[in-house]
């Protein structure tokens, strides 16, 4: 029964881990001027290039994640139930489903996206 009582807890905290491990992986990225120094900045190329390279495109948006965690945006809710993979589907699948946003600046695109996606939900 104990085990139980702590599993939400530990899955919340493998979330919020695995978030901040994925934030460090693509930080350390952008640093180094490897892979992640190849991100498009127009929504519609990252798009493309989510086919091309999926962890990019995963660290990309665990990225923008974590710093609405961090900056405690009262929009975007942290995601609990989720794991990174199921963030990302959902970000690209709100970015697919709105042509009209193709030619917007990437940044501003995944935080809509995000929000959009997961927003807290009105007590």
């Amino acid at each position: 029964m104990a085990g139980a009582t702590h599993a939400p807890s530990m899955k919340r905290t493998w979330i919020g881990t695995s978030l901040v491990l994925a934030a460090v992986i693509a930080a350390s990225g952008r640093a180094s001027g490897d892979a992640a120094s190849d991100v498009p900045a127009v929504t519609g190329d990252f798009l493309a290039y989510c086919q091309a390279n999926y962890q990019g495109c995963e660290d990309q948006v665990t990225s923008s994640a974590v710093d609405l965690i961090m900056t405690q945006n009262p929009n975007f809710c942290d995601p609990q139930d989720d794991y990174p993979d199921d963030l990302t589907n959902a970000v690209i699948a709100w970015l697919t489903a709105r042509p009209e946003i193709r030619g917007q600046a990437l940044s501003k695109s995944i935080v809509n996206a995000l929000i959009a996606t997961r927003p807290c939900k009105k007590q």
